[in-house]
């Protein structure tokens, strides 16, 4: 019960629609409840306007509540029930209720009003109240007013009604940085978590949440996934001789010349694992993933980092790079591609490192521009 409970949290966290429903939710039967039991109150003591007055808000209440529950009208719940309680309030002011003591409950218009408007439409709101307050209490308006309130009363309640405001005010600004910063927070762990901390490029748990995610936007569209396989030629050697610290740099600058072939916004680049990358090109054919692959290839190339213990002829790190497209339907699985772009890799270590191999409809296609060693 208690992790179902944390789990319904960290969700209303995440999710701020969820958290504002839920809370409107609740505040909406508060209110309900609240106001029907004054409703009963004023009906067995035959308070006529009192009882329209708190039995139409109660009314009022239940509805937005269904509102809610049902169609989740939330902007339309916000104004009906702030709207409603300023009136509700200028009313008990107006008529001082049961014993002048009705008008004490505009102390909850500032909290309440922000709880569904906003802390900027709450504020316009209760200020507009309070600027009835005044008026009212402090101009010859007061004449008019139904009951007839002690002096003291008329000077000392829009001070308190206006120190609410002001306490609102701090609660509500206190709760929203305290909200952003934990935001802020919850976003840079998920960052965190989704990113390789070495080559500040994306991790393998992000990669196959995003190939999970591409694979059904591309099969509503019947259309193509790419995906390319990178691996470090002789990178063990590399690690063997020049040390484990000089081996993360070229991790590194091999993520870097990745990223800047992957520009695409819905392209996806990865630390695979080890010396291991993968890259997804949604909706891109064998021809336009062959091109990024090689680009990929030259861009390492350029980084002319000497590695003297590679089976290539240049004496220098590069990368064998093994590419599979297919066609998403509802016949393969998201394995077969991560299956197909293995196989490719392999066959280009096989056929002698630092080249390009395309998997296409089961046809090995090796590509002829990238160079091979003797």
């Amino acid at each position: 019960m208690k992790t179902k409970f944390r789990q319904i949290i960290d969700k209303m966290i995440i999710d701020e629609d969820l958290r504002i429903r839920l809370q409107m939710t609740v505040m909406s039967g508060v209110l309900f409840v609240i106001a029907l039991v004054m409703f009963l109150l004023n009906l067995f003591e035959h308070v006529k306007n009192l009882t329209i007055i708190t039995g139409s808000f109660s009314v009022i209440c239940l509805v937005s509540f269904l509102l809610l529950v049902i169609w989740n009208l939330q902007k339309a719940v916000s104004y009906l029930i702030s709207i409603t309680t300023t009136v509700m309030f200028c009313s008990f002011l107006l008529t001082g209720g049961i014993d002048g003591f009705s008008p004490i409950w505009i102390c909850l218009l500032p909290s309440t009003s922000m709880f569904f408007l906003g802390m900027k439409r709450g504020t316009i709101l209760s200020i507009f109240m309070m600027f009835v307050l005044i008026l009212s209490f402090w101009t010859p308006l007061s004449g008019y007013l139904l009951y007839d309130y002690s002096s003291t009363f008329m000077v000392r309640f829009p001070i308190v009604c206006i120190g609410s405001l002001l306490a609102a005010l701090a609660l509500e600004s206190i709760r929203i940085m305290t909200y952003n910063k934990m935001r802020e927070t919850m976003d840079l762990l998920d960052r965190i978590g989704k990113m390789d901390e070495l080559t500040k490029i994306e991790n393998r748990r992000f990669f196959d949440q995003k190939l999970t995610e591409l694979w059904d936007i591309v099969r509503r569209s019947e259309g193509r996934l790419s995906m390319l396989m990178i691996d470090v030629d002789c990178f063990k050697n590399y690690n063997d001789h020049y040390g484990h610290i000089a081996g993360d740099a070229v991790l590194v600058a091999v993520a870097d010349a990745i990223m800047s072939v992957i520009d695409r916004r819905t392209d996806v680049a990865a630390r695979w694992g080890g010396e291991e990358f993968a890259v997804l090109l949604p909706l891109t054919d064998s021809n336009g993933a062959r091109k990024a692959a090689e680009l990929i290839s030259e861009a390492v190339r350029a980084k002319q980092i000497p590695h003297n213990y590679t089976d290539v002829a240049e004496a220098q790190i590069t990368v064998s790079i093994g590419v599979a497209e297919v066609l998403v339907s509802e016949q393969i699985e998201p394995d077969d591609l991560l299956r197909l772009s293995d196989e490719a890799l392999y066959c280009a270590k096989k056929e002698g490192r630092n080249r390009v191999v395309v998997r296409q409809n089961s046809v090995w296609m090796e590509d002829s521009d990238s160079p091979s060693s003797d």
